[in-house]
């Protein structure tokens, strides 16, 4: 961490000792639970001389990395406030994974141009889809929309469409604006907080398909089966009018057929049948994917939880987030499109970015894999497909950006404007970069996008479970290793950590971390997806961990 340049780091302070020559000596704590490094920092004065630091504030650090003449030195450079004030776990989590939150003036600028552009000119060359009754279907919170779905029953099966923003045409390639969402790699979700790719005026104003506002898109239209199958499918672009913004919950209300409250009801301009058959399409094109052997990996433990806030930012309850029908009808369309889209890169031979997923034990890894970006079309494990890239997203994933630049340059000699598509260029910080250097770019924004989401969620809970402590919980195991249990709190989703000297000697308790089930002389007979109570000792929401201990009676 101190090989490089001078970094910040925010960090608490855990404790103030007076010295003889009248400074002061602040011990500290970094507020990144990946980092486990005690701290010192000199302070020039006593306390009474200089209150701003005080035990358990949260402070902003400058650590210098040693040279050949000077040794490392810590500073402290601004108070940050409690960590349990209201936004410190938002804060907290951009600063400790260094997540870009400002855009330049210039690609505000960009942005804020590209968004006054006028949409007359593009109908010469994109097919009118303004008749046609697509809609939107995201969160309550959401204001980035990404894609639009349509779909009619015919006598072979079903027509689909899914129009997608057609970001390309705000984003230049190469442009300040273009590197700043390349660096980003992606929208970041934190609680009740997003940074976005783009500026605002496009990813929530000119290029998301908002309801009733004409927007530029590129389309996929499909022939599907009975039986789920593709049977045609074409690409272009197009202009689209969004008939409706619709909610999972609100969708999920009219596929139960419950009573739905009158905010949950649907606009009467909708074709009656619109909903019935979006959900007849997924369930036939869900049915294809088991028979092709797409699988989901086995989680235990509840589903991710939404975070309710009091008007001051307070965590006053969490819930989980339940899968709904209506999340699988909008991913069938979108895994579909994005299916599609990856089999027209590898037949016309565009460069691109693929999306894959190695099996586990391949020589890719022996480990459960997760699925990255790679240059190569190779099999997605999990969905099953021989191909897959990612083209339903360009507002929030820069990837899905890549590949509609990949498209329109393939497809562009046969649109009535040979100017719509320019050849593909991956634009850096630095310049030109290739394809190889922004995978693994993608795939580092991708996890630290993932991480800092998380670690968020984790500061929340634990500023939420701090009157709790002393309580009994009830926690997933999600892991045995040789060390202790990884746990998952029922309550709140909260990854946490028991050690093995938490339990009697004498448990079999076993080992995931190997391909064969290792005994392990520790611990309850436990396995993974068990339930078991722990106590709660303490919380820390600088750091968003907690601390758990068996029960008494369970030793």
């Amino acid at each position: 961490m101190l090989t490089q340049g001078s970094r910040q780091l925010p960090v608490c302070i855990t404790a103030l000792t007076a010295q003889p020559d009248g400074a002061c000596i602040a011990t500290l704590q970094p507020c990144d639970s990946r980092i486990d490094l005690p701290l010192q920092a000199r302070l020039p004065s006593h306390i009474p001389q200089n209150p701003v630091w005080c035990v358990g504030c949260v402070a902003l650090a400058e650590l210098t990395p040693a040279t050949r003449d000077t040794s490392a030195t810590v500073q402290l450079v601004s108070n940050l406030g409690s960590p349990t004030a209201p936004g410190m776990a938002v804060t907290l989590s951009i600063l400790t994974h260094a997540l870009p939150s400002i855009f330049s003036k210039e690609a505000e600028q960009q942005a804020q141009q590209a968004a006054t552009k006028p949409l007359e000119a593009e109908l010469a060359h994109r097919r009118d889809l303004r008749a046609l009754p697509l809609i939107t279907i995201d969160d309550e919170t959401a204001e980035d929309f990404d894609d639009a779905i349509w779909a009619e029953r015919t006598d072979t099966g079903f027509h689909l469409i899914v129009a997608i923003a057609d970001v390309a045409s705000y984003v230049p390639a190469g442009s300040t604006l273009d590197r700043e969402a390349r660096l980003r790699g992606n929208s970041v979700y934190l609680p009740g907080h997003c940074l976005p790719m783009l500026p605002a005026s496009l990813s929530a104003g000119a290029c998301s398909l908002k309801e009733h506002q004409d927007r530029l898109c590129v389309y996929v239209e499909f022939n599907v089966s009975h039986t789920g199958t593709l049977v045609a499918g074409t690409l272009g672009r197009g202009i689209m009018r969004s008939a409706a913004r619709l909610t999972y919950k609100q969708v999920q209300h009219h596929l139960d057929q419950s009573p739905a409250p009158p905010s949950a009801a649907l606009p009467a301009t909708l074709p009656p049948d619109l909903l019935p058959s979006l959900a007849a399409t997924a369930a036939a094109l869900q049915s294809a994917a088991i028979a092709r052997g797409e699988t989901q990996q086995e989680e235990y433990g509840p589903e991710p939880h939404t975070i309710t806030f009091d008007a001051a930012g307070t965590p006053i309850a969490f819930t989980p987030r339940p899968l709904l029908a209506a999340h699988n009808l909008v991913a069938r369309s979108m895994i579909a499109a994005n299916s599609f889209a990856a089999q027209t890169l590898q037949q016309k031979g565009a460069p691109g970015l693929f999306r894959i997923h190695p099996e586990a034990g391949s020589k890719h890894t022996n480990r459960p894999s997760n699925a990255r970006y790679a240059l190569k079309p190779a099999r997605h494990q999990g969905l099953a497909l021989d191909t897959y890239t990612h083209f339903t997203s360009p507002i929030r994933r820069y990837a899905d950006l890549v590949t509609h630049r990949a498209l329109l340059a393939t497809f562009s000699q046969t649109m009535q404007n040979p100017k719509a598509a320019a050849p593909l260029s991956i634009s850096g910080p630095e310049g030109c970069e290739t394809l190889h250097a922004l995978t693994e770019h993608l795939h580092f924004t991708e996890r630290r996008a993932a991480s800092a989401a998380q670690m968020c969620q984790n500061r929340f809970a634990a500023l939420y479970l701090s009157p709790a402590c002393g309580t009994v919980l009830q926690a997933y195991v999600a892991r045995t290793t040789r060390l202790g249990l990884s746990l998952t709190l029922t309550n709140t989703g909260t990854p946490s950590f028991l050690f093995r000297n938490a339990f009697a000697d004498d448990s079999g308790m076993y080992d995931d971390s190997h391909p064969t089930r290792t005994p392990v002389p520790f611990g309850a007979s436990l396995q993974k997806g068990d339930v078991l109570s722990v106590v709660l000792k303490a919380t820390d929401p600088a750091r968003g961990t907690l601390t758990l201990a068996v029960p008494p009676h369970a030793h």
